[in-house]
């Protein structure tokens, strides 16, 4: 009986992701390091992002969406998301290589800000990110949607030039869409 209970025990511990807890009791990992969020205070564009300003999940002030330029990619996730949290390495990846040449914003949506920073920890995500609710950004052009993740381009003059709604196994499918919509190859 003992056996079966050690067995029970170190099964659970596997499913659960070593004991980790994102409800405050127990041990948890450390806050993820995101680069800072970027500032910009550039005008709204006709064709481009809302004018919503969120607040920063990592280091930095808050942002307004309307004031970013690109070459940019948006992308909407949260954590209690499976195909999201299956296309955070290519995401991290693409950031990685396209530094310097094309910036990365992620939107966490609908989530805890400790559930979004032990989520981001695990998995080793450095991005940006910014905090919304369901009420801050559903419904606004482009953010009209039925499920995540999303992903959103936008120019250099701050239009959103394509919208993709379906998640990235590889960086080179993300870096295919940049080049095409943004102009920029990696």
């Amino acid at each position: 009986m003992r056996r079966l209970l050690v067995l029970f025990a170190l099964l659970l511990t596997a499913c659960t992701g070593g004991g980790a807890s994102t409800t405050g009791a127990g041990p948890s990992p450390a806050p993820a390091f995101f680069d800072p969020c970027p500032r910009a205070d550039a005008p709204k564009v006709d064709g481009g992002l809302p004018s919503i300003t969120l607040g920063c999940l990592g280091r930095g002030s808050k942002v307004n969406l309307a004031a970013l330029r690109g070459p940019l990619v948006v992308n909407v996730w949260g954590s209690w998301c499976g195909p999201c949290q299956e296309e955070v390495p290519a995401l991290q990846a693409f950031y990685l290589k396209a530094k310097g040449k094309v910036a990365l914003l992620g939107v966490d949506y609908n989530d805890t800000r400790g559930s979004a920073q032990d989520f981001a920890g695990h998995i080793g995500m450095t991005y940006p990110s910014v905090v919304a609710v369901d009420t801050e950004i559903r419904g606004h052009q482009p953010f009209v949607f039925s499920g995540l993740p999303m992903t959103v381009l936008v120019d250099a003059s701050g239009k959103v030039v394509h919208v993709e709604r379906t998640p990235f196994t590889k960086v080179g499918q993300l870096e295919r869409l940049v080049a095409l919509h943004l102009g920029v190859s990696l």
